[in-house]
């Protein structure tokens, strides 16, 4: 297979084949409406944010570049928007996160938190896109 085919084939396979997969753990009524935000979400961080980095970083597809630049393309956009006061006051299992419309550390510990998730599936995903992209080298 060549390796644009290859490249194209990864854009169309691993953003899927993670969604699936961290579906897999829901009950089938949960799983088809997860399902259908599941692939915007995975499909729009692949064009917006992975078609860029992989234009600039195609000549250093080796495993860390790629490791860092799908966590990072995972958890920025997810901290980003966790970090978004959507109101004056928000508590969540007895701890404050946002007072007087201010995000407190509590707050921002757990925006850190869902960021990590982000980043550890857009890893999953990272990794799911090089095993069929293949490094440079190949």
């Amino acid at each position: 297979m060549s390796k644009r085919l290859r490249i194209v084939a990864a854009f169309l396979i691993a953003p899927g084949l993670t969604a699936l997969v961290v579906g897999m753990f829901l009950r089938l009524d949960e799983f088809l409406a997860y399902a259908s935000v599941a692939a915007v979400v995975t499909y729009a961080h692949a064009l917006i944010l992975g078609l860029p980095a992989y234009l600039l970083l195609r000549n250093r597809l080796n495993v860390p570049t790629v490791a860092g630049a799908s966590f990072a393309i995972g958890a920025l956009p997810v901290f980003v928007l966790a970090s978004i006061n959507m109101g004056d006051y928000s508590m969540v299992n007895g701890k404050v996160l946002v007072e007087g419309g201010r995000t407190t550390w509590a707050g921002y510990v757990a925006n850190l938190d869902t960021a990590t998730v982000g980043g550890l599936l857009g890893l999953a995903t990272g990794a799911i896109w090089l095993a069929i992209a293949g490094t440079r080298k190949q």
